[in-house]
């Protein structure tokens, strides 16, 4: 709470959007259903930053001093990449990679920090869940897609715990949003993704036993 109320008063928390695990701590505060309590172990804070061309170097905003007035203290990396590190948490900002990559991380000047490039982290960007929390309104990303995602980089995942995390809380959002009667848009969303993607996708659902999860039984 401390972190967002920082960005947000900063000016910063309307060009993020939080990804990670804890969106889903979001889901939860937005749905308010008994059938949907995700279990968050993570230190780990995850912004994204969906378009960083918009971010336009004369915004002039500073994320970076403003969690540095937290007490987070800047961790330098050898890729240049910088990320905000206290005892309990630790906070990175990414944009998502296209093309060939930019090689390496990206410096967002209006914003005054720098991101990593990560792979499918596009498929985050369009149409963000607004949150109300606090007086702020937290973007998130669309439920469907964030459960996509998850399964996705499961299979990228080299520590098995994290793989087994990312699988089962994919299948935890996406069992609750056919309950909530989505499935034809989760369907639909997996139709539209590319076909590569989709055979990623249902690879690892059949690994997982979960093959039937996109039939509407």
């Amino acid at each position: 709470k401390r972190v967002l109320k920082k960005l947000h008063e900063a000016g910063c928390l309307e060009h993020v959007i939080l990804v990670g695990s804890w969106a889903s701590y979001f889901y939860e505060l937005y749905y308010q259903s008994a059938d949907y309590h995700p279990l968050i172990r993570t230190s780990d804070i995850d912004f994204l930053i969906p378009n960083p061309r918009k971010v336009i170097p004369s915004l002039d905003l500073d994320a970076g001093k403003a969690l540095e007035e937290l007490d987070f203290v800047k961790s330098f990396h050898r890729s240049g990449l910088i990320k905000y590190e206290s005892k309990d948490l630790t906070i990175e900002f990414l944009v998502p990679e296209v093309g060939r990559g930019c090689g390496g991380p990206l410096r967002i000047k209006g914003l005054n920090l720098t991101a990593q490039p990560l792979r499918f982290l596009n498929m985050l960007t369009d149409d963000p869940l607004m949150v109300h929390y606090e007086g702020m309104r937290i973007k998130v990303p669309d439920p469907i897609a964030y459960a996509f995602h998850k399964l996705i980089i499961s299979t990228r995942r080299i520590k098995k715990d994290k793989k087994v995390k990312d699988y089962h809380t994919a299948i935890d959002l996406i069992l609750f949003l056919k309950k909530q009667g989505m499935f034809g848009k989760i369907r639909s969303y997996f139709n539209s993704l590319p076909k590569p993607w989709q055979k990623k996708i249902s690879a690892v659902l059949e690994s997982g036993d979960n093959s039937d999860l996109l039939k509407n039984v």
